[in-house]
């Protein structure tokens, strides 16, 4: 049986674009120590840990809302979330 490749996990990003988190990042990285990939793996998925359960209940919250109450940003975010938790 084959698994297909999703495609890269980590986008191409420029670092310039991720200040001032990058800087903050690489210091706390160094004066803590992390520098095992295993060590910074665990920190990147507690900080998704996090940041599903914000969007979860970002989604519950417009989802409770009236639709015709949401900015069409909001509309489109909660599509995009939407489609996101059907491919998983």
């Amino acid at each position: 049986m084959s698994t297909k490749n999703p495609g890269p996990v980590y986008p191409n990003l420029k670092p310039w674009d991720l200040e001032p988190h990058l800087t903050l990042h690489r210091s706390a990285m160094t004066t803590e120590g992390l520098h095992a990939k295993s060590a910074i793996a665990e920190q990147l998925a507690w900080r998704d840990q996090k940041l599903e359960r914000v969007q979860w209940l970002l989604y519950t919250t417009l989802e409770s809302l009236n639709r015709r109450d949401l900015t069409e940003d909001q509309e489109n975010w909660l599509i995009g979330f939407k489609a996101e938790k059907c491919r998983r």
